[in-house]
């Protein structure tokens, strides 16, 4: 009887992670010198936030809106520089939405980042993209506001599908 129950819940939760997208929220913000990374999957059933405290990255897990875990996070140095690149190739986001605000001092340092923002956007490939240039700004600050939604079966399996033809 438990054990059938036990199965049911492990069936219930493959078909979750196969249909339920994963919901992610990054802001990043200069002024308010915020640094902000939320993953929603089943929400409120579970929501993991990293947030920058005093430059320090902190993993806080909710489960039913509840605290259950928050620890600082040891950042370890990779050899191997690509390791991030590659793993964001094999995470297929779906319905990316960003939104850019930025405004330099310099009004032509503004015109620059514009067009670097115009040539960045096609690797991205972005659902939306939307840039909001300040060339009168008095302060400099750069704000973005990015959404996506991942399908975390689809994406576990991609990537062991990519690590066992490819393991290094």
């Amino acid at each position: 009887m438990i054990f059938t129950i036990a199965v049911i819940f492990v069936i219930a939760f493959i078909v979750l992670l196969f249909t339920v997208a994963l919901k992610i929220k990054f802001i990043f913000d200069t002024q308010s010198e915020n640094v902000n990374l939320n993953f929603k999957w089943l929400y409120p059933l579970l929501e993991v936030v990293c947030d920058l405290e005093n430059l320090k990255p902190i993993l806080t897990v909710y489960l039913f809106k509840k605290k259950v875990y928050k620890k600082m996070v040891q950042v370890k140095k990779q050899k191997n520089k690509g390791n991030g690149m590659n793993f964001a190739k094999k995470v297929q986001a779906k319905d990316v939405h960003v939104s850019t605000y930025y405004g330099l001092s310099d009004p032509c340092a503004t015109g620059i980042a514009c067009g670097i923002m115009n040539i960045v956007t096609p690797f991205i490939k972005p659902t939306t993209m939307k840039y909001y240039p300040d060339f009168t700004a008095d302060d400099e600050y750069i704000y973005v506001d990015a959404t996506a939604k991942v399908n975390v079966g689809a994406t576990l399996i991609h990537i062991m599908r990519k690590n066992a033809l490819n393991p290094y």
